[in-house]
């Protein structure tokens, strides 16, 4: 499996979609920052911190960016041996298809979480260029613990795309299924319920809220992240294994 997951490394590393998607992930930092930056000079605030610049590109990488990247990233992965036609060669090489899926799984949730600790570099390097204030190891070490769970909380999320991609076997569906649930995700958001019952809105909320906010609904949401994965990774490998390889 480690040589398969390898070769999937190498096909991705040189696509033109993960060249697209770590150029789509230098967006958000930059933005973010430059918002906050002119928020600060409208409002007479002199100290650009850290952790308010980690945290401006977290609400937008968490609720819209990433799972845009990371769909496009995972319906990629899963689409383009469908497209080139050699999903059924390297399933008789021999590869069994539990391997299979499971190194496309790993890839995506690699992808995930190298794109999070990029966006992380990138908001550092740039705090450091605006000489922003704050720099503290407590300050980078929470930044980089809610960076790190919210792209956790993202991967039943991930998991759903993935099927999506399997099911549709193009690119377009899964594309499309992400620009729906982020949308739905930004009228949900401010929900004061169906923000701890949406998946996708799930990372935001443990992020942007204090877990005492409302402890009987943050118990649910746990427990619905749980589920969700449990079930998007039973759907996942029980498609895979029912359906001919095309």
């Amino acid at each position: 499996m480690y040589k398969l997951f390898m070769l999937e490394f190498y096909k991705l590393k040189r696509s033109w979609i993960f060249i697209c998607a770590m150029a789509g992930n230098f967006v958000s930092p930059f933005l973010s920052s430059m918002m906050y930056y002119g928020w600060a000079i409208q409002n007479s605030k002199r100290d650009f911190l850290f952790k308010d610049i980690f945290y401006q590109n977290h609400i937008f990488c968490v609720l819209i960016l990433n799972f845009l990247l990371f769909g496009l990233i995972a319906s990629y992965i899963i689409n383009r041996e469908y497209q080139e036609k050699t999903i059924s060669s390297i399933l008789t090489i021999p590869v069994s298809r539990f391997s299979y899926i499971t190194v496309k799984i790993l890839m995506s949730i690699f992808c995930m979480f190298f794109l999070t600790l990029l966006s992380y570099l990138i908001v550092l390097i740039i705090g450091l260029i605006f000489r922003a204030t704050g720099f503290t190891s407590e300050v980078l070490l929470s930044a980089l613990v809610y960076y790190l769970k919210g792209t956790i909380l993202m991967i039943p999320c991930i998991l759903a795309i993935i099927l999506v991609s399997c099911i549709s076997k193009n690119f377009i569906v899964p594309i499309a299924f992400s620009i729906i649930t982020v949308v739905i995700s930004i009228f949900v958001l401010n929900h004061e319920v169906y923000q701890y019952l949406y998946p996708w809105v799930i990372p935001a909320t443990f992020t942007f809220r204090n877990l005492n906010y409302r402890p009987d609904l943050i118990f649910i949401s746990k427990g619905i992240v749980v589920g969700f994965t449990l079930c998007m990774l039973v759907a996942n490998y029980g498609y895979f294994y029912l359906t001919d390889a095309e």
